[in-house]
């Protein structure tokens, strides 16, 4: 039996879109009152964990106001975050080359 190593990088920009979905629909928020075209495209660099991150960080902004989480305010988050791929640039791409041999890449 061969195993396999699967390489996870950074997400497909319809997977990030399907992640935006889970993490507000979790949070019993529809989708639809997202402007999910822009939160791919802010989020480019982003893994899952900093999608998860930037909805939760979204509600937490808010939390004193008595108003609903918005596409604005999700936007704002993603745009302070600072992901590894922009910090560590380097060190990912090397990950990146070492993982074109021994590894099946996944998204």
């Amino acid at each position: 039996m061969v195993d396999e190593i699967f390489f996870l990088f950074l997400t497909h920009p319809n997977t990030r879109r399907e992640l935006f979905d889970i993490h507000i629909q979790k949070r019993g928020l529809n989708p639809v009152d997202f402007n999910l075209d822009a939160l791919v495209k802010a989020s480019a660099r982003f893994t899952g964990a900093n999608i998860k991150q930037a909805i939760s960080s979204g509600l937490y902004s808010i939390c004193e106001g008595e108003w609903k989480l918005q596409s604005e305010d999700v936007l704002k988050e993603v745009q302070a975050t600072k992901c590894l791929a922009d910090l560590m640039p380097e060190k990912l791409d090397a990950l990146r080359e070492w993982a074109r041999g021994p590894t099946v890449f996944a998204d």
